[in-house]
């Protein structure tokens, strides 16, 4: 049976963002998907450090997206202040900051449109993806 244009035009569409999913993934765990699974997956952390990774991350996060989900986290009450893993409520995460304390926002997806994406990339291969985002002055 012969197939529409349409049908054919859906199945690449779907192949494509199949291999952009793994793309996502590749750059976060490398390239060795299947391995990450077999060998990391919910058995123990993976810490990647490479430079291929941070023109990546650039392109999610730079630090005035940084600022802007401290405010829009602490807005919803998820932010935490953590000063000596202590934490300091009520306190504004900006400020905070810059006074040495570190800012945890949990569920980063909720508050960031480009980590949403990311974290829907990943749930195509990972059922629960979610992001913290964890700051800590030098």
């Amino acid at each position: 049976r012969p197939t529409s244009p349409t049908r054919r035009r859906r199945r690449s569409r779907r192949r494509r963002w199949s291999e952009a999913r793994r793309r996502t993934l590749a750059r976060l765990v490398g390239d060795d998907v299947e391995g990450f699974f077999r060998s990391y997956w919910e058995r123990r952390p993976l810490l990647v450090r490479n430079n291929k990774s941070a023109s990546f991350w650039k392109s999610v996060c730079d630090a005035s997206e940084v600022v802007a989900i401290w405010e829009r986290g602490d807005a919803m009450g998820n932010v935490l202040v953590m000063r000596d893993q202590t934490p300091i409520g009520g306190a504004k995460p900006h400020l905070a900051y810059l006074e040495g304390c570190s800012i945890i926002v949990n569920h980063v997806e909720l508050v960031s449109k480009k980590i949403a994406l990311l974290c829907r990339s990943l749930r195509e291969d990972c059922p629960h993806a979610f992001a913290q985002l964890y700051t800590t002055p030098p």
